[in-house]
């Protein structure tokens, strides 16, 4: 007889499928009579299910994503326009396309004059169902006004607060379990420090800069079966080396994107401080070629500063564009397709940009970075969370399309750090499109609840 093996996935912890009820409830805010009732189910988008879909050969922490319904599921936002209702559409749109109408997540304000669209949520009335979890918030008559085309859960603290948390608001967490690792160095003692992840030829880069020279790493797989599973990061030990000559100068500095499609690894730095002239290098993968010329942006003042923390593995936003700091406490968008597509955004509040706390995590069109969330054209004050020693410099790697972020190690002070997952809670975990939108006016109280029903 033979042995037969049922493939499983080792790594993975599965989450129980359900779907959502909205509930709209728009009462006279003098009388209490019910004016309005609307009860819709929704769209549960792959946001969540993609944050369970692997825990990084050991490295997350599930405590941290639960319990669903009141954490990565606890906050709800209401936008005046529909949107797509595509399971992969995981990311919220940009404001300026689509307001912002009304917003509530997990804790209650202190003064409601503060941000006239957050609600407050009703611990009363949530509670555990026969069949699920039910959340429910409530809105005053000063609260939440305006159109309501489409209702979205997300991460409780950015239901509670979206982009105007200030100092209250840290877009993103780790995500990980403690754990020391002391075998990614090598002789470079850079080389295991920064990565690029490439799924569909299943490979590995990892890489330094000095100067003119790039030194490549070609790590022949990746994943779970081929590494140490207590290591850092799923890199495995069979590898290549590769020295490249660049155009222009590099370092640590540098900004790196790489185009899995086009198999290019590209590095982008600021000729110097204020100027409006960016160093790029081309590397072609398939045959280590280099292309080398410059973006210049007409008007623009880049700050010149170490991106290694903030920087590394910089993705483009859904919109396309890379985003990188100017002198005048703003950031530039470019249009990468189309560099004099260019725009500055707006600091919204004169706050002073940390670049130091944090690391740049994309998600879709909204960006963390340091103390600043980017959206669009305009950048927000955000809490400054030092990430301390052991995570200074902490590196996002993007494999997956995905809320949680990848991160590898980094040496500190000569010794080596553990680092792990990372969670960009700037996410849409479902999708409701009203059939008839609702207008809520300041004479009138709303209260959203919103279900999550477990299927059978």
């Amino acid at each position: 007889m033979k042995d037969k093996i049922k493939e499983i996935n080792p790594q993975n912890m599965q989450i129980p499928k359900f779907k959502g009820r909205t509930t709209i409830v728009l009462r006279n805010a003098d009388t209490g009579e019910v004016e309005k009732e609307v009860v819709e189910e929704n769209m549960v988008t792959n946001a969540v299910a993609r944050m369970f879909a692997s825990n990084w050969c050991g490295q997350l922490d599930y405590s941290k994503l639960m319990p669903i319904a009141t954490k990565v599921l606890g906050g709800v936002l209401c936008f005046s326009n529909a949107i797509t209702e595509d399971p992969d559409n995981i990311y919220p749109p940009m404001t300026s396309e689509n307001s912002l109408t009304a917003h509530a997540g997990q804790a209650t304000y202190v003064s409601a004059g503060e941000d006239p669209k957050r609600g407050n949520p009703n611990n009363i009335v949530s509670s555990i169902t026969s069949r699920g979890y039910s959340n429910t918030w409530d809105f005053a008559a000063t609260q939440g006004n305006g159109l309501i085309s489409s209702v979205c859960l997300t991460h409780a603290n950015f239901g509670d607060y979206f982009c105007y948390g200030k100092n209250q608001f840290s877009p993103v967490e780790t995500v990980l379990l403690s754990r020391l690792e002391n075998n990614f160095l090598d002789q470079e003692g850079h080389m295991n420090t920064r990565y690029v992840m490439d799924k569909t030829r299943n490979l590995a880069y990892g890489f330094y800069l000095n100067n003119t020279k790039l030194f490549l790493r070609k790590h022949k797989h990746f994943g779970l079966i081929k590494q140490d599973v207590v290591s850092a990061f799923p890199v495995s030990a069979d590898h290549t080396d590769v020295e490249i000559t660049l155009g222009h100068g590099h370092s640590t500095w540098s900004v790196y994107l790489f185009d899995e499609i086009a198999n290019t690894l590209t590095f982008i730095i600021p000729r110097s401080n204020g100027s409006n002239t960016l160093n790029r290098d081309i590397i072609n993968l398939s045959n280590n070629s280099v292309t080398s010329d410059e973006i210049v942006v007409s008007g623009a003042s880049f700050l010149s500063v170490d991106y290694t923390s903030r920087y590394t593995n910089n993705s483009l936003t859904k919109s396309g564009r890379l985003y990188l700091p100017s002198t005048r406490n703003t950031f530039y968008g470019i249009k990468y397709s189309q560099p004099t597509d260019t725009i500055e955004t707006v600091n919204q509040s004169g706050y002073s940009i940390n670049l130091q706390p944090g690391f740049f995590a994309v998600n879709g069109d909204y960006i963390a970075c340091g103390n600043s969330i980017i959206e669009g054209n305009k950048n927000y004050e955000a809490k400054d969370v030092p990430l301390g020693d052991w995570a200074e410099f902490l590196k996002p790697v993007k494999v997956d399309d995905s809320p949680i972020k990848a991160s590898i190690p980094y040496q500190r002070y000569a010794n080596p750090k553990s680092t792990g997952p990372v969670l960009n809670k700037m996410y849409l975990g479902t999708i409701n499109n009203l059939e008839t939108p609702v207008t809520k006016t300041s004479a009138q109280t709303m209260t959203i609840t919103y279900e999550l029903i477990m299927e059978e």
